[in-house]
């Protein structure tokens, strides 16, 4: 069908047809991922490949229930949240990391080299260098 007519028409009028059709790269990506997972011999035409595109596209089908907002139910759900993020965060305990990261140098022989020089990156950054720690020698 394309043999005879030039490539840039060919180009543009797939180009014509997948805008017209609101099809995304993305969802043609898709399309011939699935050509090609199906084994599909032959190029499809310009309509089959269309409508396998239109196959691939998500569904609104929550656009078809009927909507129950409650305002009142919602807010409540809400405070609700709002109340379980409060308390986690008053039942989480602090970290005294400069502790930690000071315990770890304390005690290399006890540790791997990374965490030691994790250790010590992260006393450095934290504005507390390793050599202000009385270190044990290995």
């Amino acid at each position: 069908m394309w043999a005879n007519i030039p490539i840039d028409e060919v180009k543009a009028d797939w180009e014509s047809v997948l805008k017209r059709n609101n099809l995304t790269l993305k969802t043609c990506f898709m399309a011939t991922d699935k050509l090609a997972d199906d084994g599909v011999q032959f190029p499809p035409t310009q309509p089959e490949f269309v409508r396998l595109c239109k196959t691939l596209l998500p569904r609104d089908y929550h656009m078809a229930l009927p909507s129950k907002r409650d305002e009142e139910l919602a807010q409540e759900n809400v405070d609700r949240i709002n109340q379980m993020v409060a308390d986690s965060a008053k039942a989480r305990k602090s970290v005294n990391w400069i502790a930690y990261w000071e315990s770890i140098m304390r005690e290399k022989n006890k540790h791997k080299e990374i965490t030691i020089l994790c250790a010590l990156e992260a006393l450095q950054n934290l504005g507390k260098p390793w050599n202000e720690i009385e270190i044990n020698p290995l």
